[in-house]
């Protein structure tokens, strides 16, 4: 797979005496994303200066104008020409202007560091970021870290139950509101009632009705009129039933008891065509929105914790492709499947006494990124093995889907190591 990377390359000379900050000329833009690398070479007396990769460890730290830094290992990419590498972190490209740097090398096994001159390069804006008409452009170069964003989703689904109290009090709330509202209603009819005269209603027993019963062209149960006004009308049309009282009146309440509203059988109220909730009917409307909501975020936060467990789980599981001890010759290859590793492919040596065996001591692991395998594709790389005086060392080569040994590996001194493991993640 071909890459497109833009490396800009300055060098450093290791010196006592003063050297002002180098203005490299390197700029990069905030929408480089993956592409940002810096390669310096390293020299003293102005000679490239080598570096081993057994031998030293090189530092980076870069400060931008808004104060935002950051500090990281470099890449030895060329021992012999002492030149070392950095692709700068997306996240760091988003803070746009001067970035001052500086590199320090350290000597393995030692207190020494040398601190090398300080430079700095630019940041720009690209250009399409600023064309605010469309931003959702702008929003391609921005990606949220996936654990982050499942850890804000759980918060908030935390949150959302934490609140679930609040729902059931405003439910709550609107329940007495319009119990209040219904027994106002009440209490009007009440009065209504309380001001008939009983002289004009017909007893239980003994009473007898006036005049006749009048039926106007309308289905009429049952219609009630004094001084040529109606009072009330029982009605029956198009299959609903109709009840008007047309003129006001006083209800009594329950038992009789002024005040004390009316007990309904039917399972809801409406007054004025507008549906009033009961009390037990919000309660359970309540609970059940409780129940749901929770039961609810209960399923989320089970989903986003294996969404968290399966993302670490692939992103940084390591798969052993093979174990043992081997001279590691030409003939020696052990495969994987490329789109498995992630990160790169780690190589266990240790010492092995021919005719005897592996020895359990002079171990040491080696990591090759998965760019390495790509840069360097069926390369030979040589490993110097660790503890040697004899010159021993190991012979590999390296694609994005295999390593192999050499026949060289077979020779006296390098026999004094083997393989022991091969692992990819």
């Amino acid at each position: 797979m071909m890459t497109i990377k833009k490396i800009g390359t300055t060098k450093l000379e290791t010196s006592a005496y003063y050297q002002p900050i180098g203005n490299t000329g390197i700029k990069f833009w905030n929408m480089d994303s993956n592409t940002s690398i810096l390669q310096f070479q390293i020299t003293r007396n102005n000679i490239v200066l080598p570096l081993g990769l057994n031998n030293v460890i090189a530092y980076i730290t870069l400060i931008a104008s808004d104060g935002s830094h950051l500090t990281d290992t470099l890449e030895i990419i060329d021992e012999l020409k002492g030149i070392l590498s950095y692709q700068i972190p997306n996240d760091f490209l988003m803070h746009t202007g001067t970035v001052q740097g500086q590199v320090y090398i350290s000597v393995n096994n030692t207190e020494e560091t040398v601190t090398e001159a300080e430079f700095i390069f630019e940041i720009e804006d690209a250009l399409i970021n600023k064309i605010t008409s469309d931003i959702k452009i702008k929003y391609i170069r921005i990606f949220d870290d996936l654990k982050k964003d499942i850890e804000k989703k759980i918060k908030k689904i935390i949150a959302d139950i934490d609140s679930g109290d609040d729902y059931v009090t405003a439910i709550q709330n609107v329940s007495i509101d319009a119990i209040t509202k219904i027994n106002a209603k009440y209490d009007d009819l009440q009065t209504r009632f309380d001001n008939l005269n009983p002289s004009q209603l017909a007893k239980k027993t003994g009473d007898t009705f006036t005049g006749s019963l009048q039926f106007d062209g309308v289905p009429t149960i049952f219609q009630a009129k004094q001084s040529n006004a109606w009072w009330y009308r029982l009605t029956s049309e198009n299959s609903t039933t109709y009840q008007q009282s047309l003129f006001p009146t006083i209800v009594s309440g329950i038992n009789g008891i002024q005040g004390a509203g009316y007990n309904f059988k039917q399972a809801y109220l409406k007054l004025n065509n507008v549906d009033v909730e009961t009390v037990t009917g919000a309660q359970t409307k309540a609970d059940k929105a409780l129940a749901d909501a929770k039961e609810d975020a209960v399923i989320k936060v089970n989903s986003a914790l294996v969404e968290s467990k399966n993302y670490t789980d692939n992103t940084h599981k390591e798969t052993i492709v093979w174990s043992g001890a081997s001279y590691f010759l030409d003939t020696h290859v052990f495969s994987w499947d490329s789109t498995k590793v992630k990160h790169g492919v780690l190589l266990d040596f240790s010492r092995y006494a021919p005719g005897t065996g592996v020895l359990d001591y002079g171990y040491i692991q080696c990591f090759f990124s998965k760019e390495y395998l790509v840069r360097n594709n069926n390369k030979a790389t040589w490993i110097d093995m660790p503890g040697a005086t004899d010159g021993a060392k190991k012979t590999i080569r390296l694609t994005t889907s295999s390593v192999s040994g050499d026949a060289s590996n077979g020779q006296a001194a390098s026999t004094n190591y083997a393989l022991r493991a091969v692992t990819i993640f």
